[in-house]
């Protein structure tokens, strides 16, 4: 399998907190393992052809792993909703995509270490955690980016995630739990 660790940064001038599906994806960076960070954005070429070469990137990949944060309630259910909303193809062909590449959701994985409780998991929260510096924008800045043009800043957030999310799947793997170990007395 081939691990694709990804983030979108989306865009609403909607202020509330609450993620929305129908945000405008601004960009999606990616790095395959042992790979540099492409990224696409939307300023540059549409959210359009943002999605369809990132789904692109995933058919082109043997045996894709999507991997990255919060992606299964946020990342992936946007781009699905946005790929449908650009036309680019059918509900069931995206479902099958993004599902049957094996997503590995950071979030999830670290569920059991936050008494299943989501409060607390950010990406910037998870990496303090387990001492990953981060040094980019905040996410709840990305918006008064997008609208001044200062998309520099949000490639710079952009990439950091992906290059933290990567760091974040690496601690993860590196921990000694294992529940299905039948060596323990």
């Amino acid at each position: 399998m081939t691990k694709i660790f990804f983030d979108i940064e989306t865009y609403s001038p909607d202020a509330s907190k609450r993620p929305k599906f129908k945000e405008k994806i601004i960009t999606i960076a990616y790095k395959t393992e042992n790979s540099e960070i492409s990224i696409f954005k939307e300023w540059e070429i549409g959210e359009k052809e943002v999605l369809r070469r990132f789904i692109e990137v995933i058919l082109h990949t043997d045996w894709p792993n999507l991997v990255g944060h919060n992606i299964l309630c946020f990342d992936i259910p946007v781009m699905i909703y946005r790929s449908i909303v650009n036309d680019l193809s059918s509900l069931h062909d995206l479902m099958t995509l993004f599902m049957g590449s094996f997503p590995i959701d950071t979030i999830q994985c670290l569920l059991p270490a936050n008494n299943l409780y989501f409060k607390g998991l950010r990406l910037t929260d998870c990496a303090n955690y387990m001492g990953i510096e981060m040094k980019s924008c905040l996410g709840i800045d990305i918006c008064k980016h997008y609208e001044n043009e200062n998309y520099q800043e949000i490639i710079r957030h952009n990439i950091e995630d992906v290059l933290t999310t990567e760091k974040l799947h690496d601690c993860i793997l590196s921990s000694s739990f294992n529940p299905f170990d039948n060596s323990r007395t």
